[in-house]
């Protein structure tokens, strides 16, 4: 079967593939060359029908699932199809070519000519486009070449995607029955005559809009909008003839102003003329109209075409004329698509853009505006200076004088009509405008000017920019904040949010345009100035001046990091206030960062300068120390584990109550974590409301008074309440069988729109799920099995006071309050907190066997085991005796009760014991007096929801928890099951179809028969045994691939065979992959799973086995592979001996039940975890090695290799030219 299937692939391949060039190209081919690509396929076609037929009949022989030949069957079919269509093309094409040739004589002339490619038309449903659309797709409708089902196919591939004309077409079945009711119900919603007609009626209404709100436009723009209208009304049936009184008016009132009276001086020039042209006295007044409609139209065109010849005229000699100056100012405002938006948030930059126009003042090429030279003038010598130039004494430009300009501003200081570089009422003693004290009403405007900003703002994470963090003064609050000095800028500015916050009052508004790096220009923006007050942090400098305001200053900008240059500060007696994240609230520009600066400056020798202002000291500058040219590349996982690690080597200590204090795992270069107190506050009250309906607020509330007693919290200060911060969200959590009934469960994956979470800015340190198998493996090692947990584990270790506030949460104290709160240990629910506390367990362990040095050695071998025993809080082992159990338990819990971790609830196995207690340990429950593991079915719910979707499949099937794979057998169905469901594209929360519900049914009804899944805890490895070794299979099916762990343990009397782990993946839903190529994923997650087991036990031999003869020989031979097979083959051979590879049939491979998968009654009845029979034998009645490989299939997977021939091209052709006939060449 493998071989004809691998036949018929190629054969469809071939088919395939000339099937998909001859679409491609369709379009562009005669039809003689379409003819000539379909003979082609048709000679492909027959050999794989042939096949399909062979195959076929062949499957159904050795297949029964009726499911599996119905889906064989409908791809065949479908390759079928597929040449049928094509059949009938090329039948089309046949007769069409023998209806046009043209007979003459004894010859048949053919005329093909090539036409330009026509695209379909498409209809976005907008009903505008509906004539336009329907008109070219009319033909399609009206074919008589084509059926049903293919002009449905036209229609839905003529809609564009995503749009309500695709959904109302989608909405019907695929199919030529459909197209008649789908095009009805398309021409029905968009292409009645009554909407239509008042959709393009609206449209001329529109016109008559447009011409009041821009005066100035194209008229042969506006000629050709009346036309396309009109003639879309006559389509309709609106014709002019009746309509004309109607329509006339409109067109008239949409024409500009000197249009409209040039063509009333026309019309009443020839009114005698159109007066008897109406012959009838009846429709008189309809044909006027009519008249008057035409001719206006005729008198546009005429207009169009003589302002056209004017422009030809006239611009003809414009090449020969030197260009007239623009000014680039209008220029500017003009075309606004130059200007970028507004500031953006990574950049506040800029350059002056160069005036060709001549400044009056200096005869620089700058706005006369902006001169600095004028400033350094008395008022007499400008004035002096504008009319001698002829300009205009408002907006300082030539051409015109004051009365004509159409500046409608004012000075800002006189209140009268002139420039304010002109005015008179400059205080005595000053030449400056600058220098005037401005006092206007709060809703005048000044006059547009030009902000030129200079700084580049890049995220460059090894150069850091001048930020301090200073303390904002407001009317009855005060807070910090962050701010950044930009000598380049040169306005400042504060964000409208900040301002509004803390109730600054704008004093006036200033029209500006930004200019940007790179020469570009913003839009004109109004900005309010604010007066702002700042102190520095220690209230020790106070300052106020006018900064603007500003939605967006830049983008995020880390705080100082550290490095060499902290050590270099301290030394110097330097210390800086920007230590913590946040916005960037104030730019300090030009116009104030001068008079902040004392003098003070210091070049530190990693690469940075520090330089002393009034609020504070700042660094700045390129960091030279790092090394860092280019941005850091993402580091791999092991990479961020490593980085976690050291860290927390750097930043452990022993705090003075004995306890462990630890940092936060921050990541590198991590988007800035904002402030959620509304998001906070809105969880807090949802909490609050449910707690209140279950009548558990006091009892919630009373955690948190235990958690203040013990110093697990405490009140934030109010003075440190507008810190930097951030708010965990929190709920509760009922277990009615623990020993907290209710406890606070916090969500650090909390976060607003367009700001990450707590856990998004952490690095979570290793995958502790992988650890699972191995301490369960080490659990059922010896006779006696004991665990215990660390009381309140996370709530021992403590925090940096630098990290509290971003810990924070809200409550409501006794008098209904808010009130704010922080966390002074390791929070639950904090993405690195796991990793913080297996670090801090580590550690303690590890200093322990640093100061035993050796001595005593059994608690250096419990010390030893220690560190392999724990999953977080839980510890997890097993010794040999009684006399090693009490020990363990009282060096394990003197040794952690050094640093407040108070292991409790010790449990351990006792034969005596007839209780039928149970303990959870890492999700399976262990019987202590049977000694055995099963699953925990506690969490399994068999009731079915009302509508069973994929998501609901996926959520019953992960509560199965098997960390060593004992049902994994079981759990492959409906991982197989999700795996169909996905190729019917199906949403997670769609119903599955009623075959998919009954077999999950059917699965979930019989899942209570895991209840007697039970494998024994111990292996009896630690007892004097004659031989042990390790055993593992790997298998494959169609639908998955499997490998699966034994350790058989041979003693005098018996041999005990126990499982160890399996694992199981689903075979990929992609292109079809071959059953070899299965058994070799089989045999590479088999090395993987070896790889970690082996060094668990120390076995006496080691065995691998496969049932795929193909596999072994891969793995064998010496040869080069291909990619796929070579990759695999690579990484066997290096977890695995080769020689340890062996063969066993198929019917005797335990890891073909995970391969295929299974009921769970049936798992419990075939007993699979005790092994295969023979496993109990002796080696000499094992397998034998007596197998045939397949050459074949195992040459399929050879790396082709290229072979070069050398050719002679200066060969004679001596032979071609000598003989005419083919035949006889060939021969010589």
């Amino acid at each position: 079967m493998d071989v004809l299937k691998c036949k018929r692939s190629q054969f469809r391949r071939l088919f395939t593939k000339a099937l998909n060039d001859f679409e491609k190209s369709e379009l562009d081919l005669s039809i003689n060359e379409k003819i000539l690509k379909l003979r082609l396929i048709e000679e492909k076609a027959k050999p794989m029908l042939e096949m399909e037929e062979t195959y076929r009949e062949e499957f159904i022989k050795t297949e029964n699932n009726e499911t599996i030949i119905n889906n064989e069957f409908d791809e065949s079919e479908c390759y079928i199809d597929k040449w049928r269509i094509a059949e009938s093309k090329l039948a089309s094409l046949l007769a069409e070519k023998d209806s046009s040739s043209v007979v003459n004589g004894s010859f048949t002339q053919i005329a093909d000519l090539r036409y330009p490619k026509l695209k379909l038309p498409t209809f976005d449903g907008n009903i505008k486009n509906w004539l336009g659309y329907w008109g070219q797709f009319k033909k399609i409708d009206t074919d008589p070449n084509l059926d049903d089902h293919d002009k449905f196919a036209y229609l839905l591939q003529s809609m564009e995607k995503g749009s309500s004309a695709e959904e109302l077409i989608k909405s019907f079945p695929p199919g030529g029955e459909s197209y008649s009711k789908a095009l009805h119900q398309l021409q029905s919603r968009f292409g009645k005559e009554d909407l239509l007609i008042e959709v393009y009626v609206r449209d001329l209404l529109s016109l008559v809009l447009l011409k009041n709100s821009q005066p100035k436009f194209s008229l042969r723009k506006l000629y050709d909008n009346l036309e396309s209208k009109l003639r879309a009304l006559e389509v309709l049936g609106v014709a002019r003839d009746k309509y004309a009184a109607m329509l006339y008016p409109l067109v008239e009132s949409s024409l500009p102003d000197d249009t409209l009276r040039a063509w009333q001086r026309f019309r009443a020039i020839n009114r005698g003329h159109r007066e008897t042209e109406s012959s009838e006295p009846n429709d008189k007044k309809e044909s006027t109209h009519r008249m008057d409609l035409d001719g206006l139209l005729s008198f546009l065109l005429d207009e169009i075409e003589g302002e056209e010849r004017v422009s030809i005229a006239t611009k003809c000699f414009t090449k020969y004329q030197s260009p007239k100056p623009r000014n680039t100012k209008h220029v500017g405002f003009k075309n606004r698509e130059e200007f970028t938006q507004a500031p953006s948030a990574s950049t506040l930059i800029s350059t002056s853009e160069k005036n060709p126009n001549a400044c009056i003042f200096c005869s620089g090429i700058h706005e006369s505006g902006d001169c600095f030279k004028a400033r350094k003038m008395s008022t007499k010598e400008r004035q002096n200076a504008v009319q001698n130039s002829r300009s205009c004494f408002l907006c300082l430009e030539k051409g015109h004088v004051i009365a004509k300009c159409r500046r409608k501003t004012s000075c800002v200081i006189c209140g009268k009509k002139h420039h304010i570089l002109l005015c008179r009422n400059i205080q005595a003693g000053s030449k400056s405008p600058v220098s005037v004290n401005i006092r206007k009403d709060e809703s005048k405007e000044t006059v547009t000017q030009r902000d030129e900003t200079l700084a580049n703002l890049a995220r460059t994470p090894n150069v850091l920019l001048q930020t301090l963090m200073v303390t904002l003064r407001g009317r009855d609050k005060k807070r910090q904040a962050r701010a950044i000095i930009d000598s380049a800028s040169q306005r400042s500015y504060i964000l409208k949010s900040t301002a509004d916050e803390m109730q600054f009052e704008s004093s006036c508004k200033e029209k500006l345009s930004h200019s940007l790096f790179g020469g570009t220009c913003t839009d004109i923006i109004n900005h309010d100035v604010f007066t702002v007050f700042l102190s520095k942090t220690d209230g020790t400098y106070h300052c106020n001046f006018k900064a603007l305001g500003q939605d967006v200053i830049c983008g995020s900008i880390p705080p100082v990091a550290k490095g060499e240059w902290l050590q270099e500060l301290r030394e110097n007696n330097i210390s800086f206030s920007d230590k913590n994240d946040g916005p960037i609230e104030i730019l300090i520009g030009a116009d104030i960062a001068g008079k902040l600066m004392t003098g003070g400056f210091k070049l530190l020798a990693s690469g940075p300068a520090a330089i002393e202002t009034k609020l504070g000291w700042t660094v700045f500058g390129k960091n030279d120390a790092l090394g860092i040219l280019d941005p850091p590349e993402k580091k791999n996982i092991l990479e961020l584990q490593e980085e976690a690690r050291d860290h927390f080597l750097s930043t452990v200590k022993v705090n003075e109550e004995g306890r462990f204090q630890v940092s936060l795992t921050w990541l590198d270069n991590h988007l800035p974590l904002k402030d959620n107190h509304d998001l906070a506050v809105k969880r807090l009250d949802s909490t609050v409301k449910r707690l209140k309906a279950e009548k558990l607020y006091d009892a919630y509330g009373e955690v948190f008074n235990e958690w203040k007693r013990e110093g697990i919290i405490e009140v934030v200060p109010k003075r440190e309440i507008d810190l930097p911060c951030h708010y965990l969200p929190h709920r509760h959590v009922v277990k009615e069988n623990s020993t907290t009934r209710i406890r606070p469960v916090f969500d650090a994956s909390a976060k607003q729109k367009g700001s990450p979470s707590l856990n998004d800015c952490l690095e979570k340190g290793l995958n502790l799920i992988e650890l699972i198998p191995s301490i369960l493996h080490k659990f059922r090692m010896n006779r006696i099995g004991v665990s215990a947990d660390i009381r309140k584990a996370f709530l021992q270790i403590s925090l940096y006071p630098k990290d509290k506030d971003y810990l924070r949460f809200l409550w409501y104290g006794t008098d209904g309050k808010l009130k704010y709160y922080r966390h002074c240990r390791v929070v639950f629910g904090v993405t690195s907190s796991p990793f913080l506390l297996v670090s801090v367990i580590q550690y303690l362990l590890e200093s322990t066997l640093k100061e035993l040095n050796g001595n005593p050695k059994y608690k250096v071998d419990i010390i030893e085991q220690l560190k392999k025993s724990f999953y977080v809080d839980n510890c997890l082992a097993s010794v040999k005796n009684e006399l090693e159990l009490q020990q363990f338990i009282q060096v394990a819990s003197d040794t952690l009760a050094t640093r407040k971790l108070e292991l409790r609830g010790w449990e351990y196995n006792d034969p005596t014991d007839n209780s039928s207690s149970t303990t959870n340990v890492l999700g399976m429950v262990w019987e202590r007096c049977s000694d055995y593991l099963c699953l925990n079915s506690t969490n399994i719910t068999y009731d079915l929801p009302g509508i069973l979707s994929k998501r609901e499949i996926l959520a019953t099937t992960h509560k199965v928890f098997d960390p060593l794979g004992i049902a994994c057998p079981v759990t492959l169905i409906p991982k197989l099951l999700l795996q169909r469901l996905w190729k019917l594209k199906l949403s997670w929360d769609q119903e599955v179809n009623s075959n998919s519900k009954s077999e999950f049914c059917k699965w979930l009804n019989d899942l209570k028969h895991l209840e007697r899944l039970k494998i024994p805890r111990w292996l009896n490895y630690d007892l004097e045994t004659e031989n042990v070794s390790l055993h593992f299979f790997c298998d494959a099916s169609k639908l998955a691939y499997s490998a699966v762990a034994f350790i058989p343990v041979q003693t005098r009397d018996y041999v005990q065979v126990h499982l160890l782990q399996t694992k199981a993946r689903v075979a990929p839903s992609g292109r079809e992959t071959t059953i070899a190529r299965l058994e070799l994923l089989g045999a590479a997650i088999c090395a993987r799973l070896a790889s970690s087991i082996i060094k668990e036990f120390e076995a006496d031999n080691i065995y691998f086995w496969t049932d795929s003869s193909t596999v072994l020989a891969w793995i064998q031979r010496n040869e080069i592979w291909d990619v796929f097979v070579h990759n695999r083959i690579k990484e066997i051979k290096q977890l695995t001996p080769i020689e340890s590879w062996r063969h066993v049939p198929g019917a005797m491979n335990p890891a073909d039940l995970p391969s295929r998968g299974c009921s769970a009654s049936y798992i419990i009845a075939s007993k699979w975890w005790e092994g295969p029979e023979w496993l109990y034998l002796s080696p000499e009645e094992w397998p034998k090695e007596d197998f045939s490989a397949d050459e074949k299939e195992i040459a399929l997977e050879k790396k082709k290799k290229i072979v070069s021939t050398l050719i002679n091209l200066n060969a004679s052709n001596l032979v071609l030219t000598r003989f005419s006939s083919y035949r006889k060449t060939i021969r010589l």
